[in-house]
């Protein structure tokens, strides 16, 4: 089980006052995530920062934000080869609820006593098209019945005709109780795609914790 993460709320309400990317970071969770994220993809956390602000934001600008996020114990990086960031893993209260405090919109009392602990997740990814990779962030423990209403979920957006698009999509939706993950998808996807998704949907129950790359 994992150490539950503790930290001042009038310290990050003066952080987020104070940068803001990190106050674009908690509206975009408000005013946009359906339910909790426990962990969020860098990339795809840039891209919808970067279309909420109709600006273009560096890589750097928001992990400078995150690190700022990092130090008053909200978020924990998690890094690829290179060292770079791939993986944001939110404090035990997830995303939204610490994104109300963050803004002081509506009153919430921390109680460290209650956590029970954070599902153990792993990134995996899948090449859906020659210039888009799919990522998403699952249990590590995910069974065949989830795998299958992930496909499900899949199957109800997909488009007849490739219509060469490139816009993403952010779904939230809820996998088990109390635990929301992230699905991102091209607004386009073809029925073909979503055929393809479906195999590697299926091989996830079967693998453990290393990381899963479809060409």
């Amino acid at each position: 089980m994992k150490k539950p993460y503790s930290f001042d709320p009038k310290n990050l309400q003066s952080t987020t006052s104070n940068n803001h990317i990190i106050e674009e970071i908690f509206l975009h969770a408000i005013n946009e995530v359906q339910g909790d994220l426990y962990s969020s993809n860098f990339d795809t956390l840039l891209i919808q920062l970067q279309k909420n602000s109709n600006r273009f934001i560096l890589r750097s600008e928001l992990v400078d934000a995150l690190i700022e996020l990092e130090n008053i114990d909200v978020v924990r990086f998690g890094q690829n080869v290179f060292g770079m960031p791939v993986k944001i893993g939110w404090n035990d209260l997830g995303l939204r609820a610490t994104a109300h405090i963050a803004l002081g919109i509506e009153p919430k009392t921390i109680d460290l006593n209650s956590y029970n602990g954070i599902t153990e997740t792993h990134l995996h990814r899948f090449h859906l098209r020659c210039d888009l990779e799919f990522l998403i962030e699952l249990p590590t423990d995910l069974t065949h019945d989830e795998a299958e209403r992930i496909f499900q979920l899949c199957q109800g957006l997909s488009a007849p005709h490739h219509h060469h698009g490139t816009n993403l999509a952010v779904y939230v939706f809820p996998l088990r109780e109390g635990h929301d993950f992230e699905l991102t998808l091209p607004r386009d996807i073809t029925e073909t795609e979503i055929h393809r998704l479906k195999s590697f949907l299926e091989s996830l129950p079967k693998t453990s914790f290393y990381e899963d790359e479809f060409l």
